[in-house]
């Protein structure tokens, strides 16, 4: 049953990729499932332009809980555009970062876009352990990584290598990226904004930042127009959430004014009182970003292992499904362009 107060406005089937108008003047935000049919409900109607404002609720047939908010009242600046670049970020470790940056890239990928996934955190376990760039033909000598990037060694291109994913390019880190925070290079701060701007267009660029607040987050905040946040659902997890916030301001009062905060990702999720109170709070705390969330699953810890992205790995898992709607939301301009393209 729909929640209370609200009415169906539309079902949708895969695959869903454009913003969709619909009577009254409300309009639906796009939102992707694999698998099954997939119900939106309108909760607030509000006015709207082309792609307007909402706020919705999504749902499953299978699923009577909410597996997704795809947003309050996010808004056409709230979605990623064609070719900006976005940080995954959050300083605490275990938030699932890693998993929702390649989770993402790996999605867009599938439906057609042209991915380069930055890998920031040179600790293992990283998306260079998942997705390892695909370099054996290449000399060892010639074997570039993001340090010699940032450090103006090579440029961003010569660093960037394809995956095992069609259409998802990696810039692989190892612990020589500390190399990068020991030396006090000029304008460190903007070195990999610089690269990017240099290097060739990808219809996606996104960052996966390490688990501190150290000069590589620094640089790699700078870097991206948009920020997305992953957080457990958990009180030590909310205030790690605070301390990114003062960072997010520095970078942006200083360094990256037109930065924003595109979506706020609870990752894990299990059915609990806790969880529900998290997702109100972050709801209240980011009111423009969208508002994702992603089931728990095993899966996720044995992808990695398995070197395959969940779309390969498990395409039918939980975690899957709700990354793919989360991305069909958050990069529904980039989808759009894509699918006007091919027409």
């Amino acid at each position: 049953m729909p929640p209370p107060a609200t009415r169906p406005r539309a079902a949708f089937l895969f695959p869903v990729l454009s913003v969709l108008s619909v009577a009254h003047g409300l309009t639906v935000l796009p939102v992707l499932y694999m698998y099954p049919v997939l119900h939106v409900w309108v909760v607030e109607p509000v006015e709207t332009g082309a792609h307007g404002i909402a706020t919705v609720v999504v749902m499953t047939s299978s699923d009577e809980g909410r597996t997704m908010t795809s947003t309050a009242q996010a808004s056409e600046k709230t979605l990623v555009r064609p070719g900006e670049t976005v940080a995954v970020c959050n300083q605490k470790g275990g938030q699932g970062k890693t998993t929702t940056a390649v989770s993402l890239a790996a999605e867009l990928a599938g439906r057609g876009a042209r991915v380069r996934l930055i890998d920031a955190d040179a600790q293992d376990g990283s998306a260079t352990m998942w997705l390892p760039p695909q370099w054996d033909d290449v000399a060892r000598e010639e074997q570039y990584d993001l340090v010699h990037a940032l450090t103006g060694e090579v440029d961003l291109d010569a660093a960037t290598w394809p995956t095992t994913v069609s259409g998802l390019d990696i810039v692989p880190s190892y612990t020589s990226l500390k190399r990068f925070e020991r030396e006090q290079t000029p304008g460190r701060d903007i070195a990999l904004q610089a690269a990017i701007a240099e290097a060739a267009d990808y219809d996606v660029t996104l960052i996966d930042c390490p688990p501190n607040l150290d000069q590589i987050t620094v640089t790699a905040l700078v870097a991206a127009s948009a920020v997305v946040i992953p957080v457990k659902a958990g009180g030590l997890d909310l205030e790690g959430i605070r301390e990114l916030n003062k960072t997010l301001g520095l970078v942006r009062s200083r360094l990256r004014a037109d930065q924003r905060t595109a979506a706020v990702v609870v990752t894990q999720k299990l059915n609990s009182a806790l969880t529900e109170q998290v997702i109100e709070l972050l709801a209240t705390d980011y009111p423009d970003a969208v508002h994702a969330v992603i089931r728990h699953t095993v899966r996720v810890a044995e992808a990695p292992l398995a070197h395959q992205p969940l779309t390969v790995y498990a395409p039918e898992a939980t975690a899957t499904a709700d990354y793919a709607a989360m991305a069909a939301t958050v990069f529904a301009p980039v989808l759009d362009t894509l699918v006007e393209g091919a027409r």
